[in-house]
């Protein structure tokens, strides 16, 4: 199972892209403001404290929110297992979060990440799908959140907004990489964030992308999702395409993102004039 978007990233112009990345960083920057202010005191705990605090509030979140929301998506036709624990343990290196048959794993370092709830996102997809690829994961992963996110859950918003930035950012490098631009990427991430984008980062986030870093083959993760974002767009649906091998032949069917779609355009297609 893999995303087949009608759009490549030959069809995209850097600008375009660019203009993608600086609302999805702005939206993200903002959001993120509001959730530490909200959280300041949690800062303070020792890390013991505050990882255990968190670990129970986010069991709590799956097993009373977050599930009965993944639960609505009209991909899981059946559900092979779902998870019941949410653990925060130490995973390896190069690792963020992985699942068994009946929990998910994060990363012990990462607990405090505002990626988190997402992570949980797409790791509920892999436990009740195991069979779809990552580019599905991902995608489908980004629709729970964005349920959530209607439902009135800002810590899915504030997840989502930096899942969003980290896929178009990686996106921008293969399209400045395709047009021998790397240098003009360089600048305008840099302007994006200027505390955060300095030489050392810069170079450990191109090793990270040319060598999969912590995603392993990284467009999986971040091209095929966005082009088919991009798709849904420019054509006005709110689907993806899936295609699988079944019993030797070649297989299409519909992902149905129709609240990932409302948020994007909510975020990214328009404020562009603004």
């Amino acid at each position: 199972m893999m995303l087949k978007p009608a759009y490549s990233i030959d069809d995209l112009s850097l600008e375009e892209v660019f203009r993608d990345l600086k609302l999805a960083a702005l939206a993200y920057k903002k959001i993120r403001r509001w959730n530490w202010l909200k959280n300041f005191y949690i800062h303070f705990l020792p890390k013991s404290s505050h990882i255990k605090l968190k670990e129970k509030q986010l069991n709590d979140h799956l097993l009373k929110e977050l599930l009965p929301t993944a639960k609505s998506l009209s991909y899981f036709r059946i559900i092979h297992c779902e998870p019941k624990e949410i653990y925060f343990c130490n995973l390896g290196e190069n690792k963020f979060a992985t699942h068994s048959m009946f929990s998910i794993n994060i990363q012990k370092d990462d607990f405090d990440d505002d990626i988190v709830p997402s992570a949980l996102s797409h790791e509920i997809v892999h436990t009740f799908s195991p069979g779809a690829d990552e580019s599905v994961t991902t995608i489908l992963g980004c629709e729970i959140d964005a349920r959530m996110i209607l439902l009135g859950h800002k810590i899915h918003q504030i997840s989502l907004c930096k899942l969003l930035r980290n896929l178009v950012r990686h996106v921008v490098y293969l399209k400045a990489e395709q047009v021998g631009q790397i240098a003009k990427w360089k600048d305008f991430i840099k302007s994006l964030e200027p505390n955060l984008m300095t030489e050392d980062y810069l170079a450990e986030l191109i090793d990270d992308y040319e060598n999969g870093g912590v995603f392993g083959k990284v467009s999986d993760y971040t091209l095929l999702p966005y082009l088919s974002i991009k798709t849904a767009i420019k054509n006005n649906i709110d689907f993806a395409i899936d295609e699988f091998r079944f019993f030797g032949s070649l297989k299409r069917e519909k992902v149905e993102i129709p609240t990932l779609i409302q948020i994007w355009k909510e975020l990214i297609e328009n404020r562009k004039e603004k």
